[in-house]
């Protein structure tokens, strides 16, 4: 699942929108289907006749499947492993259907995660059943394996076995017990991410009523989530703990090798850029904040003001509507811009209804892409509140629908995932088009400031908090190495990597330190993702830089679309030639880094305040 940019707006300015928002947006010029996603294209109700056809249909093929494949997959030739590979595959897409409705249900209403469970059971069966192939195609010797993959039918297959290959590597542990053990992770990881989602929904809720003033609300959000810190607590060293000992089950020494293993990067290459960005705070993070003090006079800046200290000089831009319509519009106009391919795969996601847009009661609060495979289509899930940030979020997700739709035509379903570092490629090129198009089409050297304001926050989100977000994940599985700590011990860590990322511009307040509570990739995403969109930000500025650059446009379009069609069947390195850059080479991260700085430089002559 190619889950939502984790660049939410505040909590405060979620209640304030949801109460004033009639139901989400305006209440004004929406379309026609109230912005509402259309599940019946996947199936029109838990007992649909349709869905009843698919189960049977599965469940022949899995009997069929399992049949003919019960022998010895080593004693396969190339191209028989590679037919099985072709049938597995199709029972894989027309699953996933299934479990796609299941999840899209799920964040569509809370409520419907006890309407599932009996789906659900009967989707961990079939899961369960083809389980025992993968396993087995994992324990084909290297050298056997070597051999056969000379054949294509199953060559075209070999990144995703290399990939199953790793992610089962283990240790020597009997396969009784390795099965038991993938069994109670993803089951009890699953239960752990719906009680998270349960919970910070129960809590939102209760401060939607909080909005009185802004101080008031920050007062009763700290009495609360300090309260309800020792919960979270409980539930974030659980889900440490749960994948730490699956980390060590797969051998892997460091806490983030699995990750590091899975992205194709090497050790010391992840520590470089890990390294590059945190060195980059003082010229990057550091001096925007302290722009932003100096903007309103002063040598420092509240952390629960910036929102407020970004804004306030551009109230009639903040206020400025953009609805629905607009906003596809916006979106529309700036992909054609850039590729007419990828303003018609857009267009399809508003024209058929694959598109949840605004805020309800029940709902996910968050945003995300979900693909459902190449025999369907990807849904969109927002909370679109007619503001520039819930236009950005918009652009961001539909980058992650169009790279869905791309790969999962030219590489099918078990070669179309990208990996978690390439999966935030598209999404944030899509918001540099987006601000581009902005930014050039602006009325004023007033709304040009503010839409570079707003694109320099996007950016140090992305490149820069994100791996803060990062390193806070890192010691806290560092900690659980030697004890389990508590909400308090927690929180000092987050106020540490906080401090390390605001520079000394910013007061860090009692507001903040209980706010790692309401970051979900911390409880419902695989652990690390958050370094995906650090080194998807600055590789994109650097793709961007050079497209900028280049005078033959269409060639870097036809090389960028050929990133997004790829899937997993090449390594970025290798998708990167075409540009002439290495993602090796600390020189090319500290380029995707310079971009940021230019903005800055903008930011700072437009303003006609500079930073000593």
């Amino acid at each position: 699942m190619a889950n939502y940019h984790n660049r939410k707006i505040s909590p405060l300015q979620r209640q304030i929108k949801k109460a004033s928002s009639n139901n989400g947006g305006n209440g004004k010029d929406k379309p026609k289907n109230n912005g509402r996603w259309a599940l019946s294209k996947l199936y029109t109700g838990l007992k649909s006749q349709k869905l009843r056809k698919d189960k049977d249909n599965i469940e022949e093929l899995v009997a069929d499947f399992l049949e003919n494949n019960s022998t010895n997959l080593a004693t396969m030739t190339g191209k028989q492993l590679g037919e099985a590979i072709e049938k597995f595959e199709n029972i894989t897409n027309k699953l996933s259907l299934i479990s796609s409705y299941v999840e899209l249900l799920h964040t569509d209403n809370i409520d419907n995660f006890n309407k599932t469970k009996n789906l659900e059971k009967w989707i961990n069966s079939i899961n369960k059943s083809i389980g025992s192939f993968v396993d087995e195609l994992t324990k084909i010797p290297d050298d056997i394996l070597l051999y056969k993959i000379s054949s294509p039918k199953l060559a075209k297959y070999a990144p995703w076995i290399a990939s199953i290959r790793l992610e089962n590597s283990t240790s020597n542990i009997p396969d009784e017990l390795l099965s038991i053990s993938n069994q109670f992770h993803n089951r009890y990881e699953r239960g752990l991410s719906a009680f998270y989602q349960q919970k910070i929904n129960t809590l939102e809720n209760r401060l939607e009523n909080i909005i009185d003033s802004e101080e008031d609300y920050y007062v009763k959000r700290l009495e609360l989530f300090k309260k309800e810190s020792p919960k979270f607590v409980i539930l974030l060293n659980a889900i440490v703990k749960t994948r730490d000992a699956k980390r060590k089950l797969s051998g892997y020494t460091r806490q983030d090798g699995e990750f590091i293993a899975r992205n194709k990067l090497e050790t010391q290459q992840a520590d470089m850029i890990f390294n590059t960005v945190k060195k980059s705070y003082i010229s990057l993070s550091h001096r925007y904040y302290r722009w932003l003090a100096k903007q309103h006079g002063s040598s420092t800046i509240k952390a629960s003001k910036i929102l407020e200290a970004r804004d306030e000089k551009h109230s009639e831009y903040i206020e400025k509507n953009i609805d629905w319509d607009k906003a596809r519009t916006n979106v529309i106009v700036a992909f054609k811009n850039f590729s007419p391919q990828f303003s018609k795969i857009a267009s399809s996601f508003f024209e058929e209804n694959y598109i949840d847009a605004f805020p309800r009661n029940k709902k996910d609060t968050g945003g995300f892409s979900y693909p459902t495979g190449p025999e369907g289509h990807p849904f969109i899930l927002l909370n679109y509140y007619d503001d520039l940030d819930s236009l950005v979020i918009l652009a961001h997700e539909l980058g992650h629908g169009i790279h869905m739709v791309l790969s999962e035509e030219n590489q099918g379903g078990l070669l179309s995932p990208a990996h978690e570092t390439l999966a935030e490629t598209a999404s944030v090129f899509a918001e540099i088009l987006l601000f581009d198009y902005l930014i050039e089409n602006s009325s004023s050297e007033q709304e040009k400031q503010y839409l570079l304001e707003q694109q320099i926050s996007a950016m140090l989100d992305s490149a820069l908090l994100q791996m803060a977000y990062f390193d806070f994940e890192k010691r806290i599985y560092e900690i659980n190495n030697t004890k389990e700590p508590d909400a308090e011990e927690i929180s000092d860590i987050w106020l540490e990597v906080l401090e390390e990322y605001y520079g000394p511009s910013v007061e860090l307040g009692e507001e903040e330190r209980y706010s790692w509570c309401e970051l979900s990739h911390f409880f419902e995403m695989p652990s690390f993702y958050v370094y995906s969109y650090s080194f998807a930000q600055i590789m994109v500025n650097s793709l961007y830089k050079n497209y900028k650059d280049t005078e033959n446009k269409e060639d870097f379009v036809t090389n960028y679309t050929e990133i997004l069609k790829a899937g997993m069947s090449r390594e970025v390195s290798e998708l990167l030639q075409p540009f002439n850059l290495d993602i090796k080479q600390e020189e090319f991260w500290k380029n995707g880094l310079a971009l940021i700085e230019n903005r800055l430089d903008e930011l700072e002559i437009n303003s006609q305040i500079t930073i000593d």
